[in-house]
């Protein structure tokens, strides 16, 4: 938990991060779009998701040095991923890169690492991913004045009312 607290500072402090993607396939992408999710909900800026792969046929055009692109490595693709990472760090783009191993594939393009070491396979490691992007989203919040704790717009439940006709 103390690793997941310190990379999300660290992101947090990056005042030149002004937009997100996340990047994820298989059970992964289900955490893009909750890590969208996340950031919109209490950072209130740009984010999106994608499955990784199809992020490089156009949205791969939004990336600059004001974009965080979040690669969450999968076993079954990391050689994919690996050609990712580099594209995105090539076009200027800031690189998360969360993946099991320790990452020494990434070291060269990623700006920010976090290997887990866990040596559980995808499917099941996956949900450790989840702490990471959600501690980054909390510490980012604060550092742009919102807080995480009553976002804008948005209640705890959903009220649904009908009408009788």
């Amino acid at each position: 938990m103390d690793l997941f607290h310190q990379i999300g500072r660290q992101i947090s402090d990056d005042k030149q991060i002004a937009k997100y993607a996340f990047l994820g396939s298989g059970s992964y992408y289900g955490l893009a779009r909750e890590a969208q999710l996340k950031v919109k909900e209490m950072v209130l800026l740009p984010a999106d998701s994608y499955v990784s792969l199809d992020y490089q046929h156009g949205p791969m055009s939004n990336v600059d040095e004001h974009m965080l692109v979040t690669v969450m490595v999968s076993d079954a693709g990391k050689s994919y991923d690996l050609e990712l990472a580099k594209n995105m760090k090539s076009l200027g783009g800031k690189l998360f890169v969360i993946c099991d191993e320790d990452g020494r594939d990434f070291a060269d393009c990623a700006d920010y690492l976090l290997p887990l070491n866990t040596g559980l396979g995808d499917g099941i490691r996956d949900i450790l991913y989840m702490p990471a992007l959600q501690f980054m989203a909390y510490y980012k919040s604060l550092a742009v004045g919102c807080d995480p704790d009553n976002p804008k717009n948005l209640s705890y439940h959903v009220e649904l009312t009908t009408e009788a006709s």
